[in-house]
């Protein structure tokens, strides 16, 4: 029974892992696009990044998304990845 509960307790932190990472990637394409896009001249966008904004944007975002899982990673505790 106590097994049902961790792994009902560690796909509801898995969840909300992942909802915090895609707001912030939703988050990140949103600025890239309409406030970022601006700074171009002063850090400009890598080779492999479209340069037109909403391509560029969405592909940043999506890099994003998986430095934002391993950034917020810490909320699972080391604890549950032993069990």
């Amino acid at each position: 029974m106590i097994n049902v509960v961790v792994y009902f307790v560690l796909f509801q932190i898995l969840l909300f892992l992942f909802f915090v990472s895609a707001v912030g990637t939703i988050g990140s394409g949103l600025w890239e696009a309409y406030v970022g896009v601006e700074f171009q001249m002063y850090l400009p966008w890598e080779a492999h990044i479209p340069t037109d904004a909403k391509g560029g944007a969405a592909v940043i975002a999506i890099l994003h998304f998986f430095s934002y899982i391993q950034v917020l990673n810490t909320v699972v505790p080391i604890s549950l990845y032993v069990s």
